[in-house]
């Protein structure tokens, strides 16, 4: 049985002239929307960071996918043999290009060229801070299931939510009581 295990990750540079011209291109004139505020693509430059975590905490790891726009962090070693680089464009069709929704982008890393069958995919501020191991993602071949927390619980009325996230969030708490779910699977939340 392979067990190799990738890593996927997002990454955008909101202060490349190239990228927030091209975005500008296909925003309507006046937009003041949340989903296009600068703040949501700014690069706060910890991705270096993000990195090291993996390298000290997840040495195992058989590659990285690091999916982008175009452009790559200066600090980040391209010719390293456990990076893939991965531009927007090899992953989705020209026609559906430009993007600048994570959420398109993310229903099409399963078309990662060489990306093995068992990945873990994380956002560019999801960070490692101790050590893994393959099986706190995968056992006997298949992922396992890890509650999450989030800071916006919400609870019936989603119209004021547009975000998919904030509406998952809303059909998984209007089913499923958060604190019946933690007395449940305890060591599904809180894991030392």
């Amino acid at each position: 049985m392979d067990n190799k295990i990738d890593f996927v990750v997002l990454w955008v540079d909101g202060k490349d002239p190239k990228w927030v011209e091209e975005k500008l291109k296909y925003l309507p004139d006046n937009d003041e929307s949340p989903e296009n505020e600068i703040a949501r693509f700014r690069d706060w430059e910890n991705m270096k960071y993000w990195f090291r975590a993996v390298e000290k905490f997840a040495p195992w790891v058989n590659k990285i996918h690091f999916v982008t726009w175009g452009h790559v962090p200066s600090f980040l070693d391209v010719n390293n043999p456990k990076i893939n680089i991965v531009k927007h464009d090899n992953i989705i069709e020209k026609k559906y290009l430009p993007t600048f929704n994570s959420c398109a982008i993310e229903v099409n890393i399963n078309k990662i060229p060489g990306l093995q069958e068992k990945f873990v995919y994380f956002n560019d501020d999801t960070f490692l801070l101790r050590k893994v191991r393959k099986e706190d993602f995968f056992v006997n071949g298949l992922p396992c299931i890890e509650g999450l927390e989030e800071a916006i619980s919400p609870v019936g009325d989603s119209s004021a939510f547009t975000h998919s996230l904030i509406n998952n969030i809303d059909i998984i708490n209007r089913n499923f009581n958060k604190h019946e779910q933690h007395r449940k699977y305890f060591n599904k939340f809180f894991k030392y």
